[in-house]
Order: C-alpha cells, then structure tokens, then sequence
C-alpha cells in the first residue's frame, strides 16, 4: 500500500483520491481552501442567496465518466439540470440541443462546491488537510517526499501528486527531484477570466437559464441561478463570466483586487450583460448586491498531448489536471483516475512511466470550458466530444495524427526528436509500441535506453508495412520516438 499525498483538492485531486483508495492506497490530500475543497467547483453564498462562482455545470460522453456520474447521482451528490440552454449571437437567440442542451447536463445537489466535499467526507482511508498552504516538497535521502506546509512538515510520503497548476504548481515542481514535472508545466497556459454576481430584486423572466455569448460581446456566458438553489428563488441572482480576451486586458493580482478596477469591471461587464439580453442597461432591475472574482489561472488555453497524467517513476512525482485531457471536470476526473491506477500498477510491478512534453492549442472550446457531448454546443474541443468517446474506458487517447505538422510526443523521461518522414512514422511506433508491451507485462529482460534513446527491434519495418493496412491499428494512439539516428 502506498502513501500518497496530493496537493490540490479540486476534481481531478480528488479523482486520483477516490481510484487510490480504490485500489488499496492510502492517499492523503491537501487543499488551500479555506472553505473546504473544490477549486474551481466553487459555491458561495451572500445576502441569504447562493450561487456557483466558476463551474456552472458539467457533461459527460466517455463511458466511465457517464458510468461515474450515475453512481454519483444514486447517492444524491448530483442531479441533472434541466435548465434552458442557448447561444446569444449578436442578438439572436439560439437554441442548442433543442433547447435544453442534450444532456444530461449535471450539477451539485447543494452546489457545485458540494460535489468534492461529499465525495471525500465519504471516502474511508483517505485523509484531507483543508487550509493547508503547501509551501515546499523535498526530496528525502530514502526516496521520499517531504510535504512541508507554511507551518510544519506534515510527514513524508512515496509519491508527490500535484493536482492544480498556476504559479503554486510551478512553483512546487521547481525542486530537486520533479525537474522532468517542471519542463512540462511552465509550456502550461491558463487564461484570466472575470466573474461577476448580481442578485436582481425582481426576476427578468427570460426564456432560458444560461447561455454562452458569442463575440463581440467581453461576456462568454451567462447564467441565472435561481433554479439551481432554493434560496435563490425569491429573486434572481445571475453569474457573468468574461471572454479570456477580457481577462487578459483588464488583469490584476487576483489576491488584491483594487476597488476601481472593481467598479470598472462590474459596470463594463453589467453592460454588456444588458446588450447581450435585449435589454436598455436602464431598464434592469434594481440591483441587490453584486460579487465580483478574477480567476487568474481560470482554464487552460493549451492541454498535453498523448498522455491523460504524468509520472516520473524514477522519483514517484505525479501531476493531474483537466490541461492533461480537456478543459472540463470530466477532463479533471479522468486524468485523476488514469494517474492513480499506474501508481496502482506500478506498485504491482508494472512498470510504468509517463512525462509526455508536447501540447495541443484548445481551439473551440468556451472561456468558461469544453462540455462534451453538449448538442449543438459552442463549448467543445477541438475533437469535439468524438474525443471524448473515442477514449476508451481505460483512459486510452485518441488517435494521434501522424503528420508531419502535427507537434511531437517526448516519450518517457526521453527528449522530443524531429518529426520523422511520414513514410517512418508507423515503424517508429511500432518500436514503441513493442518497447511499451514488454515494460508493461514484464515478459523478458529487454534492452534498457542508451543515450536516451530506445533500441530499434528487428522485424519492425516489416511489421510497419502489415499492420498499415489494419483498421485497428489505424484508430490506435501512434507516437513516434527517436526516428533521427539509424541505432
């Protein structure tokens, strides 16, 4: 059993949580909120009315998030939403998925905040530090890690997960032992994005409940909690979330929020909000309270490559995220779940290593995330939710193009290599392909890297040429290594 500790207590942290203690580990987590867990699965609630902050809701399309999902629901932490769903387009009103999104579409029973609470309150073997401001990780001289928190050690463990990203992750992975973790997290981008809540006296009766706004508007969406909370049904309390574009131009510390940039942001966007309706700015209801919030490392702008997680196996340092998959809690969950079953297998014996270096622009999805399998929705990736379904249960990834434009995967703890002529590309990974069965299964002694590099296998070539021919090899995940120098 191994002692792992995760910093981060938003969904994917708590993902990897839940599959440890699954599989027999014991996983111990620490998260800086105040309030509790969640991250950007974030409620808050003022003047008696409540309202989610960051995640308004989520989808599902791959079969073991959809499967997940529903256990969740048969235990009451979530519940499909069956709010409106539409696209304002330069004043029009558009429908998406007939109006109501496909579906279903999923929220926290208690608010979104609740999902991750009650997911770790009812997770036995699992111990959870809340307010804990992890300040440094060491690597100890028994191949360990030391969490060191701003007031003390909080002990030593086998494996370092890092479960969120931004300055702080960056700022974790820049010690002695997590150098291949740091690589690949200072490529991360993360847009900026503002949120502001206004509780209206009186309701403004519009035919849908959210919407996603399309430029030029600074708005990307738009949602009315009213019918998410039961407190929020005297009146109306409405969440707007800038476009990153926004974000970026109007950006300040996230901890200190000047009071004019405040008032700036709030009316600018408040307009906006009025234009997007149909509405004169004039003619809104009078405003009870607003709350304002800058997400400054809101969601990411590019996501790796190849890989739904990264581990280093020769320093036990992990990292998870919804930048590993796709913008979206199911992202989040998934990369969790595939990060804890290889430590999982990797403490069976399997050997297992995963540092992938490579990153793909999110080129669809919305400001505020992807949504997979949202019909007719602007909030997908640019695989769209066919990404999502092609991913197999086991967390396998999509086909990875073998053009020679396309960016290139670093395979484990191995430098990335120029793209190889595309009539090479299958035979280099048909030597990865083998390279990886033999490691995995542990079958016989094989050749270990020289010079970073993997050993050619004789017959390769040949192997190329039949299995270009097949199906099942064409909707594989092919990745190329090391094609530069014959070996």
């Amino acid at each position: 059993m191994a002692k792992v500790a995760i910093i981060g207590g938003g969904m994917s942290g708590v993902a990897c949580a839940m599959q440890l203690v699954k599989n027999g580990h014991n996983p111990i987590v620490f998260d800086t909120g105040k309030r509790g867990v969640g991250g950007r699965m974030a409620t808050r609630s003022e003047s008696n009315v409540q309202f989610d902050h960051a995640c308004q809701f989520f989808t599902a399309s791959d079969p073991r998030f959809v499967a997940t999902c529903r256990e969740w629901q048969e235990k009451g932490i979530v519940a499909p939403w069956k709010g409106t769903i539409v696209t304002l387009r330069q004043g029009e009103v558009v429908p998406i998925g007939g109006g109501h999104g496909g579906g279903p579409n999923w929220i926290g029973k208690d608010g979104m905040e609740s999902i991750p609470r009650k997911l770790l309150s009812e997770l036995p073997g699992c111990t959870v530090h809340p307010g804990a401001w992890v300040s440094r990780l060491k690597r100890t001289s028994h191949g360990q890690w030391e969490v060191i928190t701003s007031e003390r050690s909080m002990g030593c463990f086998d494996y370092a997960i890092v479960a969120h990203n931004g300055k702080c992750a960056n700022r974790l992975s820049a010690c002695h032992g997590m150098e291949n973790i740091n690589k690949v997290l200072v490529k991360l981008r993360l847009s900026s994005i503002w949120m502001v809540a206004i509780q209206f006296q009186n309701g403004l009766k519009l035919p849908y409940d959210a919407a996603f706004v399309e430029a030029p508007s600074a708005l990307s969406f738009i949602g009315n909690q009213k019918n998410k909370f039961v407190s929020s049904r005297k009146s109306e309390c409405w969440v707007l979330f800038s476009t990153a574009e926004y974000g970026k131009r109007n950006k300040v510390p996230q901890e200190f929020i000047p009071e004019d940039k405040g008032k700036q942001v709030t009316d600018e966007l408040l307009s906006e909000f009025a234009t997007s309706i149909g509405i004169a700015r004039d003619a809104l209801p009078s405003i009870m309270f607003t709350k304002i919030q800058l997400w400054g490392a809101g969601l990411p702008l590019n996501v790796l490559q190849h890989s739904d997680f990264i581990l280093d196996p020769t320093t036990k340092a992990g990292i998870c995220g919804d930048w590993c998959v796709e913008p979206s809690v199911q992202g989040a969950v998934l990369s969790g779940f595939a990060l804890a079953d290889a430590i999982h297998a990797r403490e069976q014996g399997i050997a297992t290593a995963y540092v992938s270096s490579s990153f793909r622009p999110v080129q669809t999805a919305s400001p505020i995330g992807a949504f997979p399998g949202l019909c007719d929705g602007p909030a997908t990736t640019s695989n769209g939710s066919a990404r999502s379904a092609a991913s197999s249960a086991k967390g396998q990834r999509p086909v990875a193009s073998t053009s020679p434009a396309s960016p290139t995967q670093a395979p484990a703890l191995v430098e990335p290599s120029p793209e190889p002529h595309p009539s090479d590309t299958i035979k280099w990974a048909v030597r990865k392909r083998v390279w990886d069965y033999l490691e995995q299964h542990n079958l016989v002694d094989f050749p270990r890297p020289c010079h970073k590099r993997i050993p050619n296998f004789k017959g390769a070539g040949e192997a190329a040429h039949r299995l270009a021919g097949l199906d099942c090899w064409a909707r594989a995940a092919c990745v190329k290594v090391n094609p530069d120098v014959a070996q």
